[in-house]
């Protein structure tokens, strides 16, 4: 899977539960390195976790975030987030 595809189903995952990347509301992902995305998809929660810590992004309102992305039935059901 390229680079592009990957952000794109990493995307439609985090619209899922109503977050944007790079958007304006607190709880929305802000990226600062693409190597968030086969992480996500590929390790899940752990992935996630591991990339914020690695600066690869952040968020104003981090408790907003996962507690939509842990609500979303939508985005459990295309990931392992939630598992």
């Amino acid at each position: 899977m390229n680079s592009t595809i990957r952000r794109q189903k990493a995307e439609e995952i985090l619209a899922s539960a109503g977050i944007q990347v790079n958007g304006d509301r607190p709880w929305d992902m802000q990226v600062h390195d693409s190597r968030v995305f086969p992480r996500m998809l590929r390790q899940g929660p752990y992935g996630l976790g591991e990339a914020y810590v690695a600066g690869f992004w952040d968020c104003a309102r981090l408790d907003e975030l996962l507690f939509r992305l842990l609500t979303s039935k939508e985005a459990q059901a295309r990931t392992t987030i939630g598992r």
